[in-house]
């Protein structure tokens, strides 16, 4: 069928095709993976990050929280 198309070629498809690794964080370590003392609130020095991206990716704003003390 691809010889009655206005372009009358075959599509090329790419070989060796990796799979997406933007984004990811090289050896990150699950939030459920976190030591126990650090869900009582107990000790002063456990940090707590979160990142909102904007839309199309044209800002960002991370907030730092110390979880004991706020």
């Amino acid at each position: 069928m691809y010889k009655h198309l206005r372009r009358s070629h075959r599509k090329r498809k790419k070989r060796y095709v990796s799979p997406e690794r933007r984004g990811q964080i090289p050896d990150r370590v699950s939030i459920d993976d976190r030591p126990r003392i650090v869900e009582t609130k107990e000790r002063i020095g456990d940090w707590e990050a979160d990142t909102v991206i904007g839309r199309n990716h044209k800002g960002a704003i991370i907030t730092l929280v110390e979880r004991k003390s706020k």
